[in-house]
């Protein structure tokens, strides 16, 4: 199947070279996976919808509401159909966090967990891990074996290599599979756009936060010329182990240390044409797994190293012609790392190390045509081949004797996946807009899972389908009305397939036969924007079928481990455990933001949400790890002086979450009385010293609240004191 995909791509390379229409290179173009300039510039010579014009009420330019990720065009968040978010660099700023979890937390809709100080497991719509699709310049950082609350995720991202952040809740895309939550993609710097050419230019800065005792240092070189820009920078960011509201004190085992780097490479032939080279790594240095060391049951436990590397290659046109006006060709390289030390309580004697390793091959194409004045159809084709490695040692700590053990994933093992998608817009006389698409993927499981019970060979495909319809109705140019529904389907995963544990009266054995679990989502909403006001409000309900859980299952033909191979269970002989598609869930809820300038200076802002998820398999039973009620609100002021002074309060606040389910009651990070409601309130503010200096500082959790976020196993920092300082050479 991988040849004819790739001389597939290959043709369509060679027809959009060949007849595109050479010109001279003016303002640099930027990716259309990235959602930024050139698909707003190039879009700004269509016909624009009947809000283009508008300022946004909280006073960010127009392109800044611009988003990417939802239709592959550059459109107004109101005008996309979708509960969606943008965080610009604007606001990376104000935020002034230390990580990408954390600039994530006031986000609507999207909840994020923590077991330790440096992971972060976004959750929206009562769905998390797998089932929220994260991608790094349109590139899918999810693998395989995602599914552990206690992998990095987001915190595998540096903060600072990001230019932008679009966020779509929900599972309404075809351009990806894992998309049952919603999605990220993260948007990563690429150099200067417009304006004069600037040869060389750098920037450097650095935060303090007093909690962690957390220091971030950031340097970057970037330049621009005729048909070439690029970036490349580095960041190092320590923190010491963090101090708790109230009387958490400090917590021990949540300091780590990172390092991470990035580089990117842009060359235009052309003005509507761009080959680019990037690539980016972060290494996560002795990250303890916070929750078990604090919970006692482990006396050592840490994630060294934890690694993304990903490098990409691409191309993009978007010359018109009769058959296309956009071509995007993206190879890439995804490698990932995630290597675990335990000492466990039970178990002193013995030192377990877990080396697990990713690699995973990808290449996307994906083209865009409008049909006359109302089409535009965006359709391509994905694959992806990925290469898992795994081991265990165990190591005896008073001899240093060395057992090799088997790893959390069959070692060796492999998972691809090709997809196929189409996605059409269309206008009706500038009032409707009815947007519809669909995939197919085909995913395929190799590998052997060799057990001290026997060989279980994983080989298996599964097939999906994924439909979406939605509209969107213009009452008014301020206000449109928007509903959607989708049938959406998640494959297994490996690590779904692959799991074995022995718990003595009972064994679970991998599940070569499982199948994709499948959601049917509607979401119904009210979008506006006006000069000083903007805001959405949209209601949910999914319901969610062949959910994966553990249950009764087959090993040989038989519900139990037949050990003496006579057909009778015998009172030593376990019971067979499986991951089958056995459950049902139910899933609604609402989400409220909106934004309201009182003032040219001043502008008030906040979100709401609020989520309900019930397993409803047998009766009806909350499910585990829904967050409460939770939002935020804030009021900014912003200046004109020389000194382009701005602040702003912001109050966060989660009602207490004592809905639980059985695991959450036994859940070290939960237990039987749920997670208390919290109140924060954070001051932040900043100037510019001078053109080349800027200023920004916060105080955070002013009341010094003991505080977490439900299903997490670290408390947030207490009061702290947060200092940044940018400062630029150009």
């Amino acid at each position: 199947m991988t040849a004819p995909i790739i001389r597939f791509l290959l043709f369509s390379l060679i027809v959009s070279i060949g007849h595109s229409v050479p010109a001279a290179a003016a303002a640099l173009p930027q990716s259309a996976h990235d959602g930024t300039n050139t698909v707003a510039e190039k879009t700004a010579s269509e016909p624009p919808p009947p809000t283009a014009s508008r300022q946004p009420s909280d006073g960010r330019p127009i392109d800044e509401q611009l988003i990417f990720s939802v239709n592959r065009i550059a459109e107004r968040t109101s005008d996309t159909g979708r509960a969606v978010w943008v965080i610009t660099q604007s606001d990376l700023r104000r935020t002034n966090a230390r990580t990408l979890p954390e600039a994530l937390m006031e986000v609507p809709g999207l909840f994020i967990r923590q077991t330790a100080y440096g992971t972060g497991d976004p959750v929206m719509r009562g769905m998390d891990k797998q089932e929220v699709l994260i991608l790094i310049d349109g590139i899918k950082l999810n693998n395989s074996t995602y599914g552990s609350i206690s992998q990095p995720y987001l915190a595998t991202i540096d903060l600072d290599m990001i230019e932008r952040i679009e966020v779509v809740r929900g599972p309404g895309t075809v351009f990806a599979t894992e998309t049952m939550g919603g999605l990220i993609n993260i948007i990563t710097k690429k150099g200067p756009t417009g304006g004069k050419a600037t040869p060389v230019g750098a920037n450097a800065v650095a935060r303090f936060s007093s909690a962690d005792s957390g220091l971030t240092g950031r340097f970057e070189v970037f330049g621009r010329g005729d048909r070439l820009r690029y970036l490349a920078g580095v960041t190092g960011r320590n923190t010491e182990d963090v101090v708790g509201g109230g009387s958490i004190g400090r917590e021990r085992g949540t300091g780590y240390g990172e390092a991470a780097a990035n580089a990117s490479l842009e060359f235009n032939p052309t003005r509507d044409q761009t080959l680019f080279l990037r690539y980016l790594r972060l290494d996560q240095h002795h990250v303890p797994r916070s929750d078990r060391i604090l919970n006692g049951s482990s006396l050592f436990d840490e994630f060294n190293p934890g690694r993304l590397e990903l490098t990409s290659l691409g191309y993009q046109d978007l010359t018109f012609r009769r058959w296309n006006d956009s071509l995007s060709v993206t190879g890439y390289v995804n490698r990932q790392r995630d290597d675990e030390q335990r000492i466990s309580s039970s178990s002193p004697q013995i030192q377990r190390s877990y080396f697990d390793g990713q690699r995973v091959l990808g290449l996307n194409l994906e083209i865009a045509s409008h049909i006359g004045t109302s089409q535009r159809i965006v359709y391509g084709t994905d694959y992806s081949h990925e290469r898992i490695d795994s081991r265990r040692e165990d190591v005896l700590r008073n001899t240093g004797v060395v057992t090799p053990r088997m790893g959390n994933f069959p070692d060796d093992s492999s998972y691809s996946e090709f997809g196929a998608f189409v996605k059409h817009r269309l206008t009706v006389r500038d009032r409707l807009t009815v947007l519809t698409g669909g995939r197919y993927a085909r995913t395929s499981v190799g590998g052997l899972e060799i057990l001290p019970i026997g060989t279980i060979d994983l080989q298996r495909q599964d097939r999906s389908l994924t439909g979406t319809v939605s509209g969107i109705f213009r009452v008014v140019p301020q206000l449109n009305v928007v509903s959607g529904f989708s049938a959406a389907s998640r494959p297994p995963s490996l690590r779904d397939v692959s799991s074995f544990s022995d718990f003595g009266s009972s064994i679970t054995v991998p599940s070569p036969n499982a199948s994709a679990e499948k959601i049917l989502a509607t979401e119904v909403g009210l979008m506006y924007n006006a000069s000083r006001a903007s805001g959405s409000a949209f209601y949910y309900n999914n319901r969610v079928r062949d959910v994966l859980r553990r249950g009764p299952g087959l090993f040989n033909g038989l519900p139990f481990l037949d050990t003496n191979h006579d057909g009778t269970q015998e009172p030593d002989e376990p019971n067979i455990v499986q991951r089958l598609n056995l459950g049902r869930q139910r899933i609604n809820g609402f989400e409220l933001e909106g934004s309201y300038t009182l003032h040219p200076h001043v502008a008030v802002y906040g979100n709401v949400s609020h989520t309900l998820g019930d397993d409803v398999t047998v009766g009806t039973v909350p499910l585990s790890s829904v967050p409460p009620l939770f939002g935020m609100m804030g009021v900014r002021f912003t200046g004109e002086t020389r000194r382009r002074p701005w602040g702003e309060l912001v109050f966060q606040f989660a009602g207490k979450q004592d809905r639980l389910s059985p695991s959450d009651v036994d859940s070290s990070r939960i237990g039987p009385t749920g997670t208390p409601a919290f109140h924060v309130l954070n001051l932040r503010g900043g100037l510019t010293l001078s053109n080349r200096v800027d200023l920004t500082g916060a105080l955070q959790n002013v009341t010094d609240e003991a505080y977490k976020y439900h299903g997490s196993g670290i408390f947030r920092p207490g009061f702290q004191v947060v200092s940044g300082l940018s400062y630029r050479l150009y």
